[in-house]
């Protein structure tokens, strides 16, 4: 049986989207592979439900309008989005659900699913 694969981002997307675009990728890949995938927001790339639309960085305005690809769960950390100001509609907007880390890191001892920090850009 394959494991999930969770790809773990935390960087602030309003500094940096080049992890929040990467791990969008890898996940997307591996949707298309078959295998289960997740994206999960935590600390403040849970920015990214909060992104102005008037934002220059259109790549990332894209991806998140488009929402995750077929097959790829996207999750973002509940005590993040009430640290940065993150609602559920703005979560639900770009495709997200809360999920708590907890559940997560449970996954990953039990040996169903693996974590996968995304800490930097594609090349």
């Amino acid at each position: 049986m394959s494991k999930k694969l969770i790809f773990f981002e935390a960087a602030d997307p309003t500094l940096d989207p080049g992890p929040l675009i990467a791990a969008y990728h890898f996940a997307s890949v591996a949707a298309k592979a078959n295998l289960k995938a997740e994206v999960r927001l935590a600390a403040q790339a849970v920015r990214a439900a909060d992104l102005d639309a008037s934002d220059p960085d259109a790549d990332v305005h894209l991806l998140l309008k488009k929402g995750p690809a077929q097959g790829v769960f996207l999750s973002v950390c509940p005590r993040a989005m009430e640290q940065f100001g993150v609602t559920p509609e703005q979560a639900r907007a770009i495709g997200a659900r809360p999920r708590s880390l907890t559940d997560i890191l449970t996954e990953v001892a039990e040996g169903s699913s693996v974590l996968i920090p995304i800490t930097h850009r594609m090349a």
